[in-house]
C-alpha cells in the first residue's frame, strides 16, 4: 500500500503499530516544504520536498491513499486551499483529510478562546501587543508587521467550504464530550 502524506512527519505514525505497517507493506511518502527537516529514510517511509498544492511530479492515482492532519488550513489563502484539495483528490482514490472547525471556540494554533472568530482589526491589535511585549521598542508596534501575521494565521474552515472541497467524500465530525464538534474529516474509501 503506497500512502502519501501531506505534511506529515514520522513520528506521527507512531499511532499504527510498526508491525502492521510492514505486514500490510506500507510505504509512506512524506511531503514536506524543504524547511522541514525529514528525518532517516528507512523501508517504510521516505521524504519528499515539495509543495502539498503543486505535486505535479506525482501521476493521478500515484498512491493508494492520501493523508493529511492538520494541514489544508496553513497552506495559504483560499486558492492555495482549493488546490491542496484538488490535489489530495488527483494523487490517489481515496483520502482522509482532517483540519479543525471553524466553529469549535478555541482556536487550536492559538488557544484562544474565540480568536479566530474576532475582527481582524482585534486580531492585529493582539499581535501588536505580542510584539511590544517580546521585541525592543524600536520594532515594537509594527503594524505592517503584525497584519503579515496575521494574514498568515492558519485557515480554519467550515463544514459549508470543506464539503466544496471534498464533494466526492464522506464528511465526519469529530467531537469532544460526544456533542461539540472540534474538526472536520473528508474520508473516501473502499465500499
Amino acid at each position: 500500500m503506497r500512502v502519501i502524506d501531506l505534511g506529515g512527519h514520522r513520528d506521527y505514525w507512531n499511532i499504527v503499530k510498526r508491525e502492521f505497517l510492514e505486514q500490510h507493506r506500507v510505504k509512506i511518502t512524506l511531503v514536506n516544504l524543504p524547511s522541514v527537516k525529514g528525518g532517516p529514510e528507512g523501508e517504510l517511509f521516505h521524504h519528499h520536498t515539495g509543495d502539498a498544492c503543486d505535486l505535479a511530479e506525482f501521476a493521478d492515482n500515484a498512491f493508494d491513499i492520501v493523508h493529511s492532519n492538520s494541514v489544508i488550513e496553513h497552506v495559504g489563502d483560499w486558492p492555495r486551499i482549493k488546490r491542496f484539495a484538488q490535489e489530495s483528490r488527483r494523487l490517489a482514490p481515496y483520502h482522509f483529510i482532517q483540519t479543525p472547525y471553524f466553529w469549535f471556540p478555541i482556536e487550536p494554533h492559538y488557544v484562544r478562546l474565540f480568536h479566530h472568530w474576532a475582527p481582524w482589526p482585534w486580531r492585529a491589535r493582539r499581535h501588536l501587543k505580542k510584539q511590544a511585549a517580546s521585541q525592543t521598542k524600536a520594532s515594537a508596534g509594527d503594524i505592517d508587521r503584525a497584519t503579515t501575521d496575521l494574514f498568515a494565521e492558519p485557515f480554519l474552515l467550515d463544514l459549508r467550504t470543506f464539503e466544496f472541497l471534498f464533494p466526492d467524500s464522506t464528511l465526519k465530525r469529530e467531537r469532544i464530550l460526544g456533542v461539540i464538534v472540534k474538526s472536520l474529516i473528508a474520508f473516501k474509501g473502499p465500499d
